[in-house]
């Protein structure tokens, strides 16, 4: 007697018996399969998700630099304007402010250096006189790329110093919101009573626009302690600071240096955030 044992074949036809199966062996075979096959529901795994808030980007970065001419020993030439030319387009500088200027008014054997800077750059500029002897001007300075909404100088009353120092109050149209520019050279030496004098200035010029963003450039001592002024600098025996008032604005790179014949050109940069952002 022989005995069949029971097979599955598995080809295009799908289970199939083989020749000769008993129809009860089919029904075993396939009971066999269904209990070995237990069979689960697919698991769905939702996302979790996170409410994340992004970073506020900046409007705009501002790159700025400042110049103490006051050192310059000599008569300015053509050649040493173009090399300042040269330093604002390389370095891209959208504002510079220049401290210690002196300039000749209707002497045409002298090169002016604002005016010639200015056109060679492209930039607007603004002018504060702190002193004028025998049709000589000296004062402090702003070039701008952007459009310059006013300027005015403002003397520092009562200073013990000889120099006549003032600061000039620039305010730019940067696009996204003005930017309130403040050019200055401070008395050297700087008593304390002086210092007060000078920040209670430069304070009060801040406190006529409360919404746009202050910078303070010039030859300045770390600013008053208590006071919401922020600061970078400082390479120059303490008194080449730059001081901020923040109001939607944030300081980014600070402390380059380019050297050419005038001076030190020094370098920084600030974002603007849009009014109503940190």
């Amino acid at each position: 007697m022989t005995i069949h044992t029971p097979f599955v074949r598995i080809g295009r036809d799908g289970l199939r018996l083989a020749a000769g199966l008993w129809p009860t062996a089919w029904l075993s075979v396939m009971l066999a399969l269904l209990a070995g096959c237990g069979t689960t529901a697919p698991t769905v795994e939702t996302p979790v998700t996170t409410d994340t808030v992004a970073a506020p980007r900046p409007a705009m970065t501002l790159s700025i630099g400042v110049l103490d001419v006051s050192t310059f020993r000599g008569r300015i030439e053509k050649k040493q304007v173009d090399e300042l030319a040269a330093l604002i387009s390389k370095h891209r500088v959208d504002v510079v402010a220049l401290q210690g200027l002196t300039r000749y008014p209707g002497v045409s054997t002298r090169i002016d250096l604002l005016d010639a800077l200015g056109t060679a750059t492209g930039m607007r500029t603004s002018f504060g006189e702190t002193i004028a002897v025998s049709g000589r001007q000296t004062g402090n300075a702003v070039l701008s790329a952007y459009p310059i909404v006013s300027s005015d100088s403002r003397p520092y009353d009562g200073i013990s110093g000889t120099g006549f120092e003032g600061a000039l109050r620039t305010l730019v149209d940067a696009g996204t919101r003005t930017v309130l520019i403040v050019s200055t050279r401070l008395p050297d030496p700087l008593s304390e009573k002086d210092l007060r004098i000078c920040t209670g200035t430069i304070s009060g010029i801040s406190a006529e626009y409360p919404d746009d963003p202050v910078i303070v450039l010039g030859n300045l001592p770390p600013p008053p302690a208590g006071d919401a002024w922020e600061s970078t600098g400082g390479q120059k025996a303490g008194r080449a600071f730059s001081w901020f008032m923040a109001r939607g604005m944030a300081i980014g790179d600070a402390g380059a240096v380019a050297r050419c014949a005038l001076g030190n050109l020094r370098l920084s940069q600030v974002d603007i955030y849009p009014r109503g952002r940190p």
